[in-house]
């Protein structure tokens, strides 16, 4: 019943987005660290910085549209950080969470914020196919 509550306080709550592949996209730090606690999920950490960059084309062909990316939908939290935002607080976890301050990038973390594997923050075909290969390990 707590996690039942937490997670509606935390939709009534948020400022969702959603990527082209469908996925809701938590923007808000503190509510995903919350909501990961509570269902004990893994973050994905999707960092940009609203550029509609060849990167980030590359990133939607090659993992946003792929059925991987969209079975991940209830095993991971979802958290897009945009460090364009004056938000001093998303630049820094957003660095912490992908090791690398280029946009785009992605990262994997436990709910104790601790890496999961390497993350995608050199945006290439092979970069991708590996953090693809992490996916489907972790998953």
């Amino acid at each position: 019943m707590k996690k039942l509550l937490v997670l509606l306080v935390c939709a009534l709550s948020l400022q969702v987005t959603a990527q082209s592949s469908g996925q809701n996209w938590l923007t808000n730090y503190k509510t995903a660290l919350t909501t990961a606690a509570s269902l004990n999920q893994p973050i994905l950490t999707f960092v940009t910085d609203g550029s509609n960059s060849k990167a980030l084309q590359l990133l939607e062909q090659e993992l946003f549209d792929t059925e991987t990316f969209r079975s991940l939908k209830g095993k991971v939290v979802f958290l897009k950080m945009d460090v364009t935002s004056s938000n001093v607080d998303a630049r820094r976890h957003a660095t912490h969470f992908t090791k690398s301050e280029s946009v785009p990038a992605l990262g994997l973390v436990d709910q104790y914020k601790e890496m999961i594997g390497e993350p995608l923050n050199e945006i290439t075909s092979e970069n991708i196919n590996a953090f693809i290969a992490l996916l489907n390990t972790t998953f």
